[in-house]
């Protein structure tokens, strides 16, 4: 008999308490009420008590015609900027203390993203974005008060600064300039220009270094895709300032700066034509000397021939004579 009596003394108590504030709020708005902003914060006050009004359908705030559960409209928007529609604000001074957005799961009712502002100074405040497991979301992107993007940093030094690996599925084709990461893991425009150099030295490798490497053709691991070129570990072996490296390990190969290297071997092989052309200019020259000097020979020798063929005439008519002399006798 008891465990039914309180029920119904609690249940008379509320409702005796609570009834002169329900008759005192407003008329309670429905689906299709239209009202202005004060009295819908009468009602909001009113009904306070009770943990605020609970609302079945659509809200609409300057729409008279919402399509989701709170609609904002602010009328017509400015053509040069924005017209604000929404304001969150909060009067707390500590770092921690600026407005945010929270999204749940309400199935579970955990926490499963944020938006907010941080710190909680007008100089200085970022937007930041933060999603979790559910429990203790933790800070993805901030968008800083100067207008740098941070993924992964609270500090970016950069427009958009990501601490992580970037993918990117697709690449337009086109003809453009190639870029280059630079000593602060910056991607910029690949340079050469003497602004940008100092101790600047004249390199003395070329066909030796181009004869040492060892091109070959391979297979990406994890991928079905052949492919050729060199062996880093191998280059850097021949120069190890042939080499990229990265936390300390060898990564890549300088192909672009290899050109220098492939300059170096031709302006090499070039010395030495031109020394095998100077040497065969003076073969040339001496060939053509040893043959004029042939020539005069031949013609003494034809001359020689000559004068020992009168010689032999001459030899042969005194012969004749001498034996002329003797037969007369």
């Amino acid at each position: 008999m008891r465990s039914v009596v309180l029920p119904i003394l609690a249940a008379a108590f509320i409702a005796y308490f609570t009834a002169p504030l329900l008759a005192a709020c407003p008329s309670r708005l429905t689906n299709g009420t239209t009202a202005d902003a004060g009295p819908v914060m009468d009602w909001f006050d009113c009904k306070a008590p009770l943990n605020g009004p609970l609302f079945t359908g659509n809200v609409g705030i300057g729409d008279t015609s919402p399509g989701a559960k709170l609609s904002v409209n602010n009328g017509q928007g400015n053509s040069t900027g924005l017209t604000e529609a929404l304001r969150l604000a909060n009067t707390g001074i500590n770092a921690g203390d600026g407005p945010a957005i929270n999204f749940y799961w309400a199935s579970a009712g955990q926490l499963g993203a944020q938006i907010g502002i941080y710190p909680q100074a007008a100089a200085s405040a970022d937007l930041i974005f933060l999603t979790g497991n559910g429990s203790s979301p933790t800070e993805k992107m901030r968008i800083k008060n100067n207008g740098h993007v941070g993924i992964g940093t609270t500090a970016p030094s950069q427009a958009l600064e990501v601490n992580g690996q970037i993918q990117v599925d697709s690449l337009a084709s086109s003809s453009a300039t190639n870029l280059c990461i630079d000593g602060s893991n910056v991607i910029s425009s690949c340079s050469s220009s003497l602004r940008y150099k100092e101790q600047i030295k004249t390199a003395d490798f070329g066909l030796k270094e181009i004869l040492a490497m060892r091109p070959v053709t391979f297979k990406w691991r994890g991928r079905e895709e052949r492919d050729f070129g060199l062996i880093a570990e191998e280059v850097a072996k021949i120069n190890p300032l042939f080499a990229t490296y990265k936390l300390g390990r060898i990564e890549g190969v300088k192909y672009p700066q290899m050109t220098a290297v492939i300059i170096g071997a031709i302006q090499e092989q070039q010395r030495e034509i031109v020394l095998l052309k100077t040497a065969n200019a003076d073969q040339t020259a001496e060939i053509k000397s040893l043959r004029l000097r042939l020539a005069d020979q031949q013609q003494a020798n034809a001359r020689n021939a000559k004068d020992i063929a009168t010689l032999k005439v001459q030899i042969e008519t005194l012969g004749h004579k001498k034996s002329a002399r003797l037969a007369s006798k």
